[in-house]
């Protein structure tokens, strides 16, 4: 039989005093007398008590939490959580985060258990920015009233009706080839991986998405994707051969089959540099290159593209990202002011960031 859970009312009975006296007294009230509030104490500690923090935030309209719905437990996610984690604690508000893996109806009932347990706002990454479901779940949220900001940004004309900070999918694609053309490259490879456990085969078609992170690897492996990939190509002249698409199933180790394939192709026929779709699908790419003998860069280029690239993996990969921990920063920075009443939910505003390059090493001039 499970213990009776102690009350207000046993600590007043023990402390011989009325039960709202110990309420003020336990919220540190100065109308309270130093000697009661300390027979009060000793009585809740001698007792086991602890206070319902919840029910009392709820009493006066105010939990001062922050829900926060992410994907997975990716490490792209680490330096936004922890600039969630700082201004949050400096703001003196609790965040709740939690961890849908990519399905949709998981990502659904933890924001409506946000939404229950009255977060005064919600931070949001979505597994997938279009469908039924998700379009349901966007008018759910909006029907609460609770101040939400998406990470990552939706296309134009940007219908999701929510504050949205990301880098644009289109910005770090023109970043990554204006960046190998610049050092010589005009015959460019893709190599891409297909949606983690948990995800759908399919994306949205490119006019209704633009993926934040963790979506590349997954987006470039569908046909919207690839027709991105293709346009942003042909507007600088170059062209994607079919047999430079390079699609595996394993984003970890794929990296692999794919140096394995390219290989066994005629090195005249070799694209002079490859962009990988995920920093660790072109870790895995570059690691089986060298172990068949080709030198990276100095006979083929391996750009990794990721949100943020791992720069302590091995080896270490040059890659186009964006900066997570500012988007962290943005954020929340934004929820807050939509929290305090300082800015309108309506019109939502878009804040794009700048990708950036981190070079280490994996890029060169094309082989001779």
């Amino acid at each position: 039989m499970a213990a009776k859970k102690t009350t207000i009312h046993d600590v007043a009975r023990e402390a011989d005093v009325d039960y709202s006296t110990v309420s003020l007294a336990l919220r540190g009230d100065r109308r309270i007398r130093s000697y009661t509030r300390q027979r009060i104490q000793t009585a809740a500690h001698r007792l086991g008590y602890v206070p319902n923090q919840l029910a009392r935030s709820l009493s006066r309209g105010a939990t001062h939490t922050i829900g926060v719905m992410l994907t997975d437990i990716h490490r792209g996610f680490t330096d936004p959580l922890e600039e969630f984690q700082d201004i949050a604690d400096r703001a003196r508000y609790m965040i709740s985060v939690h961890f849908c893996s990519w399905d949709q109806a998981r990502e659904r009932a933890g924001l409506r258990h946000f939404c229950e347990s009255r977060v005064e706002g919600v931070i949001w990454a979505p597994a997938q920015w279009y469908g039924e479901t998700f379009a349901q779940t966007v008018e759910n949220m909006k029907a609460t009233g609770v101040p939400v900001v998406m990470l990552g940004l939706q296309h134009p004309p940007y219908d999701v009706p929510f504050h949205q900070v990301g880098t644009s999918l289109r910005d770090r694609l023109t970043m990554a080839l204006d960046y190998l053309m610049g050092l010589g490259h005009r015959h460019i490879g893709l190599a891409s991986a297909p949606a983690p456990a948990g995800t759908e085969a399919s994306t949205a078609p490119e006019r209704q998405a633009d993926h934040g992170a963790h979506h590349s690897r997954r987006y470039f492996s569908q046909p919207e994707g690839i027709a991105m990939v293709r346009q942003a190509m042909q507007a600088r002249g170059l062209a994607l051969a079919e047999q430079d698409l390079f699609t595996t199933a394993d984003n970890d180790y794929g990296g692999v089959e794919i140096a394995v394939h390219l290989f066994r192709r005629p090195r005249e026929h070799w694209p002079t540099a490859v962009i990988a779709a995920d920093d660790r699908l072109g870790r895995a790419l570059t690691k089986g290159l060298w172990a068949l003998g080709v030198k990276v860069p100095e006979e083929i280029s391996v750009l990794g593209f990721d949100v943020p690239p791992d720069e302590t993996g091995q080896p270490p990969l040059t890659a186009v990202s964006q900066d997570s921990r500012r988007m962290g920063t943005l954020a929340m920075d934004l929820l807050l002011q939509l929290i305090k009443h300082q800015i309108p939910h309506q019109p939502q505003k878009i804040t794009a960031m700048p990708p950036r390059l981190v070079e280490a090493g994996t890029c060169g001039p094309p082989r001779k």
